[in-house]
């Protein structure tokens, strides 16, 4: 199988399909950690590899919310009086929470997200009913819920369901077979960090190239965000009229500040 090479950094490449999911295993990410230093095939090496990479993941579910990882739930059925509503089992933070036509499931209202400590300073005497309008959360980790304000009614219950949309974790691969569910572009990105992991522990006096490899992650991961966060069609969508007779094409705003 041929391989791509970026910076030092050898992978298979992609077999079939789109490209658009990551197609190597996390023992091919341990062998490309563990291949920068010699012994790179004995079994504590691709260990320490093999704990780099999941650190390198955990950390990037610390910081970051990828746009691959959003996901809709499930309509949830709204009940009269009640204001708590489970979440996903995967879920790891909500994105947007709306509510949908009961009968075609399109979007009708998105809920204003209030802090927990803020809505219960605004809203002291929490006796309204009809349409929610308001959603917030408590501890979501502990409670796996958030909870809708005003309850609904029977009019709110037979028009609308909520919908969540929310992010996922990046999962942390275990096996030797495990694929990562993530565009392929993160495949360098763990397993540069899986080398600088490797240095600090199987060639630790040498700082200077340890160095360099962390710095060579810091960028691999900042394009890799940029390439994930980037819609094409976030571009300018107006043009200027080249002449005083040419009429623009769309609408034009301009932000006062």
């Amino acid at each position: 199988m041929p391989n791509i090479n970026l910076g030092g950094i050898s992978l298979p490449a992609s077999g079939s399909g789109s490209g658009s999911t990551g197609t190597t295993t996390f023992r091919e990410l341990k062998e490309c950690a563990a291949r920068v230093v010699k012994g790179q095939a004995h079994d504590p090496v691709l260990a320490t590899a093999a704990e780099g990479i999941q650190y390198a993941i955990k950390t990037s579910n610390m910081k970051h919310n990828f746009r691959f990882l959003r996901k809709t739930d499930t309509d949830i059925t709204l009940v009269a009086a009640d204001t708590t509503y489970g979440v996903a089992s995967d879920f790891f933070g909500a994105h947007v929470v709306q509510l949908v036509d009961a009968t075609d499931s399109k979007p009708r209202y998105t809920l204003r997200y209030e802090p927990w400590g803020a809505f219960h300073n605004v809203i002291q005497r929490q006796t309204d009913t009809g349409r929610p309008t308001i959603w917030t959360q408590r501890n979501v980790f502990a409670d796996g819920e958030i909870r809708v304000y005003p309850e609904p009614d029977a009019g709110a219950v037979s028009d609308y369901k909520l919908r969540i949309n929310y992010f996922r974790r990046l999962p942390i691969p275990t096996a030797d077979d495990d694929v990562i569910a993530a565009p392929l572009g993160i495949d360098p990105v763990l397993c540069m960090f899986g080398r600088a992991w490797v240095l600090e522990t199987h060639d630790a006096k040498n700082s200077r190239k340890i160095e360099r490899h962390w710095a060579f992650y810091e960028r691999l991961l900042g394009d890799f965000k940029a390439s994930t966060n980037r819609e094409n069609d976030e571009m300018l969508q107006f043009r200027l009229a080249v002449d005083a007779r040419d009429a623009l094409d769309t609408d034009l705003y301009i932000k006062v500040s």
